[in-house]
């Protein structure tokens, strides 16, 4: 329905892209369960090739009558005497709101003074993966819990299977992405068996992948979209549906803002910290779901949708001390204190 919404659903179904038969999972238990997407009222999903996805959305914005400048650098965008100007591809260009789709960077909400939140320290560790013969390689999406994190893996064109290994970043830095993504396979029962057939990655790639929100989401004649607003966790696997329904929600928005109405942009902003406090609380229940590893700092930290709201715990063997101004008060009020 959304990309149908968006009239680009042709689009998608004529690029090539392989099709999804649904999702494996070992989440909560050691076996994979299958989901099929043929249960579901939306029907087969699709491994996207995001290259050829944004190309065609970028055709698309075209053809619907945007202005498109490829190749140009992002610019340094200032405030005008109407609005916002900038210089883009050689022209002055003036424009009276600025949507930020920078993804996790958030430049230009940063550069208006947002500071992103980030509620957790997800890294993954990537690498594309050539088989080393002919291989039956079945179309699903796995995933798979690990004591140190969790595993995804998914078929791309030409029989390649990408594999990300997900793990918190001060594993990573203790290291280094090839010993990390090691262990986790060494962990693994489902997705190292479904990787022996491939060749040894060459090269792993990290990127960020913790969910963070930037605070303001929106200001002044601005607002993000996508994960420049809220990024989640790819557990969720809505990045993309969320960015463009962000895109969506932003048009409106920012229809009603030319036309005068002062607080579209604010209701925006709170429409969407509103949809990501109730993904934390979604994210929570599906990590709480996995209670193989209890003794994990991974998993634990993850039980809970903000580190405000885990318990406090505390190590018998350690000696708590008072500040000396809070010891001095304590001794005031109870002289038999040492």
């Amino acid at each position: 329905p959304l990309l149908s919404r968006l009239g680009v659903l042709d689009g998608v179904l004529a690029g090539g892209h392989r099709r999804s038969a649904g999702v494996r999972s070992a989440w909560g238990e050691p076996v994979l369960r299958d989901r099929d997407y043929i249960s579901c009222a939306e029907g087969e999903g699709f491994h996207l090739s995001r290259a050829s996805f944004d190309a065609m959305l970028l055709d698309a914005a075209e053809a619907a009558g945007a202005r498109v400048i490829r190749g140009a650098h992002p610019p340094l965008v200032r405030r005008g005497p109407s609005g916002w100007a900038a210089r883009i591809g050689g022209d002055e260009l003036t424009f009276s709101v600025v949507v930020d789709a920078t993804g996790r960077t958030a430049s230009f909400a940063r550069a208006q003074g947002a500071r992103r939140r980030a509620f957790d320290r997800l890294v993954g560790v990537a690498a594309f993966l050539a088989p080393r013969d002919a291989v039956a390689l079945d179309d699903a999406l796995w995933i798979e819990a690990v004591e140190g994190g969790w595993l995804y893996s998914a078929p791309l064109a030409g029989d390649r299977l990408v594999v990300t290994l997900f793990a918190d970043a001060d594993a990573l830095a203790a290291c280094g992405p090839a010993a990390l993504a090691g262990a986790l396979l060494a962990q693994s029962t489902h997705t190292a068996a479904r990787i022996a057939p491939f060749s040894t990655a060459r090269e792993w790639h990290v990127r960020p992948a913790c969910s963070e929100v930037s605070d303001p989401i929106a200001g002044p004649g601005w607002l993000a979209v996508g994960d420049a607003a809220t990024a989640r966790d790819p557990l969720s696997s809505s990045g993309i549906a969320h960015a463009l329904e962000d895109a969506i929600d932003a048009a409106a928005a920012i229809e009603a803002h030319l036309g005068g109405d002062a607080q579209s942009l604010s209701r925006y902003a709170a429409a969407r910290r509103r949809a990501f406090d109730d993904y934390l609380s979604t994210r929570t229940r599906y990590y709480r779901l996995e209670q193989r590893f209890p003794g994990s700092p991974f998993w634990r930290s993850r039980w809970w949708s903000s580190p405000e709201e885990a318990p406090v715990s505390l190590d018998p063997r350690a000696r708590l001390r008072l500040a000396p101004r809070g010891l001095q008060r304590a001794r005031s009020a109870s002289p038999e204190l040492p």
